[in-house]
């Protein structure tokens, strides 16, 4: 008997997987942190290499972009003869995938103050509020 992820039905009157896999498919969980002057994100990306994960600023939020390695059709034809057949990978689907991700924040970002590191498959990212600029009002006489 051969199963298919993609026909599975996950019950309560809900779509079927693959539907909501298109749906989602290129984000990524994440965990968003603020201090009084920074923010911090932490996001999984195993098996993605550091060259691969783009980060764009807007004002107001932070854009993170990761494209999976690619295997050679050689090295994919060697572990195929040599590892046992799949019948379901949710790897392939949650981890092995293009992310693209758009993490909206509520303060201004310091664009000069943004740090990027990736070590074993978990990306940190912290960034700065932009602080707010206050303005004395003078009475009028």
């Amino acid at each position: 008997m051969t199963y298919q992820f993609a026909h599975i039905k996950c019950g309560y009157n809900h779509p079927p997987w693959d539907q909501i896999l298109h749906q989602y498919a290129p984000f990524m969980p994440y965990d968003l942190e603020e201090t009084a002057d920074e923010y911090l994100i932490t996001m999984p990306l195993p098996g993605f290499k550091a060259d691969a994960v783009h980060i764009s600023l807007s004002r107001n939020s932070i854009n993170i972009e990761a494209e999976p390695p690619n295997t050679s059709e050689k090295a994919k034809n060697t572990e195929e003869k040599e590892k046992a057949h799949k019948i379901v990978s949710m790897g392939k689907y949650i981890w092995n995938r293009p992310v693209k991700v758009e993490i909206p924040v509520n303060d201004e970002i310091e664009e000069r103050k943004v740090k990027a590191r990736l070590k074993n498959g978990l990306l940190k990212v912290s960034f700065t509020k932009k602080p707010k600029i206050t303005v004395k009002v003078e009475e009028e006489q």
